[in-house]
């Protein structure tokens, strides 16, 4: 499937154990004869968010860690890099937080949660449902549901809209239109990408170039 003059990049889960030295292989291997230029989105200080709702860290604890593990997964394609003699661009999340249009999107996406009876917050709930069934036991729910605000809901919703601010600014605006991934692409992204949130399509560009690929080794 080659990509021409597309660059790609592929987003690194800190929540899965899949992403294995051999398969980082594999992806770099697919890149060389695929792709006109490589990243690796490491999503590290996004992961805090998750991980101190479903553990006993703070928030600045949970951060400590992901950062760590940020730092690990560079050091390991970098080794991976240098072996394969390909080049490669690292991306860390907070490199993201730090670009204009990361700022703006996340902005506006965040108001259009907060209105009141927000079709869009509905579906930033039900994504987040849908990527955590496995966590979200009826004990845990329960927990949840009876928390004041801020909820740990609303600190799993703010992972989608940081989630959809980052793929969407590495896409449209850092030049890395393709994302690689090994799993289904972000179903509420795809709703934003198709007008179903006509108030939050005005955001992105007139001529869009986002493409995803489902691609597992």
């Amino acid at each position: 499937m080659p990509l021409g003059p597309k660059a790609a990049y592929l987003g690194i889960s800190l929540s899965r154990r899949y992403y294995s030295n051999r398969r980082l292989h594999k992806y770099v291997q697919w890149a060389q004869g695929n792709a006109a230029r490589f990243a690796f989105l490491i999503g590290d200080n996004i992961y805090a968010l998750t991980d101190s709702v479903f553990s006993d860290r703070t928030f600045s604890s949970a951060l400590v860690v992901a950062l760590e593990r940020g730092r690990e997964f560079c050091e390991r394609i970098e080794t991976i890099l240098i072996e394969e003699s390909y080049t490669a661009e690292i991306i860390r999340w907070n490199e993201l937080e730090s670009h204009t249009e990361y700022q703006r999107l996340l902005s506006t996406f965040q108001e259009e949660y907060m209105r009141r009876n927000s079709h869009f917050a509905q579906c930033v709930r039900q994504e987040v449902v849908g990527n955590l069934k496995r966590r979200l036991t009826d004990e845990v729910v329960k927990r949840f549901d009876s928390e004041e605000e801020p909820t740990s809901w609303n600190i799993l919703d703010s992972y989608v809209l940081r989630e959809m601010a980052g793929l969407i600014t590495m896409s449209e605006y850092l030049g890395f239109s393709v994302e690689v991934y090994p799993g289904p692409d972000v179903g509420i992204l795809n709703m934003l990408y198709k007008n179903v949130f006509p108030s939050l399509t005005n955001d992105l560009p007139e001529t869009t170039k986002r493409e995803f690929i489902s691609l597992s080794f």
